[in-house]
């Protein structure tokens, strides 16, 4: 029989892809925003009022396009 090789935690973790997009909710002065921020750039990649938001979120199911700023021209 020959011997298997289990890989540790740490080496698992280590080929683990690293988020890209990380979303906040921040309330200022100016209202609320959801925040995306890309993790790989440091910066903030997308600012949206939560009403503009809520508002495409209620009509349409897939909010990704939205969220990264790819909408289909209509």
């Amino acid at each position: 029989m020959g011997s298997q090789q289990t890989k540790t935690a740490p080496e698992r973790a280590g080929r683990r892809k690293r988020v890209r997009y990380i979303f906040q909710v921040q309330t200022g002065v100016n209202g609320t925003v959801l925040r995306v921020l890309d993790t790989q750039s440091d910066r903030v990649f997308r600012e949206i009022p939560i009403r503009e938001f809520l508002e495409y979120a209620r009509k349409n199911r897939d909010v990704t396009p939205f969220l990264m700023g790819h909408l289909p021209k209509q």
